[in-house]
């Protein structure tokens, strides 16, 4: 999704920079902002879905699996080598429940779908020009439980109910429109409905009738529909398929004994079997048959709480539990590919902000489950890198999954891939990109309370365990060296350490940086031509900000400011001379500063002061090596940015859009231009903005301030070997 915010202007003039250790006379003249132009999209989404059926996985002729779903929009999802791709195809309010997929012959997608919003039945499918949405009956509220189907022609045939009349109805293309017919209107039947097409093209409807509690099957038989009773009380849970002869073959639930049965058509009369009659079984069936016409059908075991897989070889039913423990599933959908090997998705509902889509396929007799997709809360800990082209790269936190997630934009889309999904891992991400543009993240893994590492590598993540002593890893700063091996700066909660660990080419060195009361929060790292590490980070004894470098025999220590609380939020980044700049943030005063060593002393300034701003501030510096800032501001839930333009502080406000610039992270393309991701707090959401005009910038100015004085201590270490080496 994208957003465009039209240019929002406010300059900030410097008037009174803190600490009383700048002259009186120093003032900074105002700067008129020029226009910019924010584009801002949403890399990703809490994505709200519910109300899944029976249909919402398919298969392709290469056996990759596809899926439908939707509440909040209709998403499609598929997954590549990469991952899984998730685009919306129709981002219309309320559309989406009970979508049922099919692919045709070439593989596309066509989706039939309920828009609940105007109560009307919908059907999407993608083309070479992109999804073409319809709208296939619009009558007041009708389109609930559609099921689709697609005739040799490719064209669809859906089969549905009509709330309003308590029908069941019945659409298909003609190549021109939509031609649409009543089936039962007197039962109130389409309440469960599966629909199949023969060779012949002829549609094989079976559904259960609400009002007389029977299972139906119907047939269109060229002039009429032939009805069939199957069995009764029976088929509030039911899915259908058809075999090479063209009969029908149902799975459904027995509500009189809470039992899964299996019925099919042996051209003759119906056949009707008990699969599964211990104790409440059988809810959300769904069916497929294979090559030789054998059924294969998943379920859910109501006593157990758990998903059963069961299918028959010829001689007998074989049983195996998929999943157990799981209270909370609402819905399966099985397929097999064309090695009959079966492909299950399952919905769990824990609340419209708690949903989660899963896939689960059987591989060497194990099934394997791994998550699709999660509403709630993504977008966490963003941190943006540009690759070599200036494409974005985000690695972040997914709060509702726990996982670890990164984001690439592919020109024209973005792709989403979960990079670590223990349980509760991927705080504190860290992302560097190498000269290979391949990306390195360091994070946290707070199930553990570990340090970990995770890198792309022969087209597939590879994780490591850096440092597993006590609670440690928080608050993770990375950086790559001349030969790409990553450096990592971060917090040891458990001695209230700043630790610092680098890859030696054969394993992880770790040593202690600080240890002098409780340090090392808002660690920030970053390292020179040479590869030597400065770190900047938070003294949360003394509320210091503090800077730490490693001299070659152990690390030099400065408290670089210790007006009041400051250096939370601290971010680090060194001009082309190697000198560091730090911004961060004045609790007292809930302010923005900016700290730069200008190779004599620090000097220290005020940025933004007006309001409660100045938190999750991330800096980078331009050619000239002027500090650019996006920053949270408190007071109006806003994403600001400045930058310091010859004579002044240049402010603009980027997004208002409900609390948003929460773990903001900055990036400088080529052209100085800022592009910035972030989390939106109340959306859930995470964000990309960056400017569609350059930022004509003055020749070199560097802001001036007196320098300020700091106490710098004695090497606090002398160590040439690892403290603490650990083994990847």
């Amino acid at each position: 999704m994208l957003r465009i915010v039209l240019p929002f202007i406010l300059t900030l003039m410097l008037a009174g920079i803190i600490n009383d250790h700048v002259p009186a006379s120093f003032t900074a003249s105002t700067q008129p902002a020029q226009p910019i132009t924010w584009q801002i999209e949403t890399v990703d989404a809490p994505r709200h879905f519910t109300r899944l059926r029976d249909r919402t996985l398919r298969v392709d002729s290469a056996g990759k699996p596809h899926l439908a779903f939707g509440g909040d929009a209709l998403y499609y999802a598929y997954a590549d080598r990469t991952g899984w791709r998730i685009e919306i195809v129709d981002n219309s309010p309320g559309v989406g429940e009970y979508a049922a997929l099919a692919l045709d012959q070439d593989n596309q997608p066509h989706i039939g779908y309920y828009d609940w919003l105007n109560g009307a039945l919908k059907y999407a499918r993608y083309t070479t020009s992109g999804w073409q949405v319809m709208t296939v009956d619009d009558t007041t509220h009708t389109g609930q439980y559609p099921a689709l189907a697609l005739d040799r022609n490719g064209h669809p045939h859906i089969a549905y109910y009509d709330w309003t009349n308590g029908a069941l109805r019945y659409a298909r293309w003609d190549g021109q429109g939509w031609l649409l017919q009543t089936i039962d209107r007197v039962n109130d039947a389409g309440v469960a409905v599966t629909l199949s097409l023969d060779a012949a093209d002829r549609p094989h409807i079976s559904f259960f009738a609400t009002a007389t509690a029977t299972l139906q099957h119907a047939l269109w038989t060229g002039g009429a529909w032939r009805m069939q009773t199957i069995d009764r009380n029976a088929g509030q849970f039911l899915s259908q398929a058809l075999d090479r002869n063209g009969h029908p073959h149902l799975a459904y639930y027995d509500s009189t004994n809470a039992d899964l049965k299996y019925a099919f058509w042996d051209g003759a009369r119906w056949i009707i079997q008990v699969v599964d009659e211990a104790d409440i079984t059988g809810w959300y069936v769904t069916l497929a048959l294979d090559t030789l016409d054998h059924p294969h059908i998943s379920y859910y075991d109501v006593s157990q709480s758990r998903v059963r897989y069961v299918f028959w070889n010829g001689v007998a039913w074989q049983f195996q539990t998929v999943i157990t423990a799981m209270n909370d599933i609402r819905a399966l959908s099985l397929v097999l590919d064309l090695a009959n090997q079966p492909q299950l998705s399952f919905f769990t509902e824990h609340g419209w902000q708690q949903n989660a889509l899963w896939y689960a396929r059987l591989s060497s007799g194990f099934w394997q489950i791994e998550l699709v997709e999660q509403s709630g809360q993504v977008g966490r800990y963003a941190s943006l890198a540009l690759d070599s082209a200036e494409r974005p790269h985000l690695a972040y936190y997914n709060i509702t999954s726990g996982s670890l997630a990164y984001a690439a934009w592919k020109d024209t889309y973005w792709v989403t891939q979960v990079v670590d999904q223990a349980p509760r891992v991927g705080q504190f991400a860290h992302l560097a990109l190498d000269r290979a543009d391949q990306p390195h993240i360091a994070y946290y893994d707070a199930a553990n309370a570990d340090l970990k590492y995770a890198r792309w590598h022969d087209n597939q993540w590879e994780q490591q365990r850096v440092d597993s002593y006590g609670r440690t890893g928080e608050y993770a700063a990375l950086a790559l060296d001349s030969n790409n091996w990553p450096h990592i700066a971060y917090y040891d909660a458990s001695n209230g350490d700043l630790l610092y660990a680098y890859w030696s080419g054969r394993r992880w060195q770790i040593r202690t940086v600080d240890a002098g009361g409780d340090v090392g929060q808002y660690a920030t790292l970053a390292l020179d031509r040479f590869d030597v590490p400065r770190v900047a980070y938070y003294d949360a004894t003394n509320s210091d900000l503090k800077f730490a470098r490693w001299n070659g025999n152990g690390w030099r220590i400065e408290t670089v400011d210790a007006e009041g609380d400051v250096g939370q939020y601290a971010t680090l980044a060194l001009d082309s001379a190697g000198h560091p700049h730090i911004a961060y943030y004045d609790a007292i005063n809930g302010d923005l500063k900016l700290a730069r060593w200008d190779g004599n002393g620090w000097r220290i300034e005020t940025v933004a002061a007006e309001g409660n701003v100045g938190q999750y501030a991330t800096l980078a510096l331009d050619k000239a090596d002027r500090p650019h800032i996006a920053y949270y501001d408190v007071t109006n839930g806003a994403l600001q940015y400045t930058f310091w333009n010859d004579a002044g502080w240049v402010q603009y406000t980027v997004d208002t859009n409900e609390q948003v610039g929460i773990d903001a992270s900055i990036v400088l393309d080529r052209a100085n231009r800022p592009h910035i991701g972030y989390h939106g707090a109340i959306r859930g959401d995470l964000n990309y903005a960056h400017t569609r005009d350059g930022m004509l910038l003055p020749p070199i100015s560097i802001p001036t301030a007196a320098p300020v004085s700091s106490s710098t201590s004695e090497p606090t270490s002398t160590l040439t070997t690892p403290a603490r080496p650990i083994s990847p």
